[in-house]
């Protein structure tokens, strides 16, 4: 039996995300403490893996506002050992991620604006 996570905390699309997750995501700049109702932070992504909406929890945990995040890559959002300047690189690290991440959750560590990395479960 796969695991299958009670709340979705990434998904590919906008489409995937419940109503009531829906709208319990902020999208506002003032909009920057978690809330209960997400359950965790959510990032809605589109297919090329840049964040379409971000919830309010995201944007605390990332010390970010939506529109700050909406539009960037998710690789982005983490702190990498291997890293390059090589252009399709971030698109590369996407598509591991995804490849690693969909059948099960990974840890990354996320790295917020002004703080220290730290490891989180992520699942797509």
């Amino acid at each position: 039996m796969a695991f299958k996570p009670r709340a979705p905390v990434l998904a590919r699309d906008l489409h995937d995300v419940s109503p009531s997750y829906r709208s319990a995501l902020h999208v506002t700049p003032k909009s920057v403490a978690p809330t209960a109702a997400t359950g965790g932070a959510v990032l809605v992504l589109a297919q090329d893996g840049r964040i379409q909406l971000a919830s309010a929890a995201a944007c605390s945990i990332w010390q970010a506002k939506a529109a700050e995040l909406n539009g960037d890559f998710f690789p982005n959002l983490f702190s990498f050992e291997v890293v390059s300047q090589e252009s399709g690189w971030v698109q590369s690290q996407w598509d591991v991620l995804l490849a690693a991440g969909l059948e099960r959750a990974i840890r990354l560590k996320l790295q917020p604006k002004e703080a220290a990395e730290f490891e989180v479960l992520v699942r797509f």
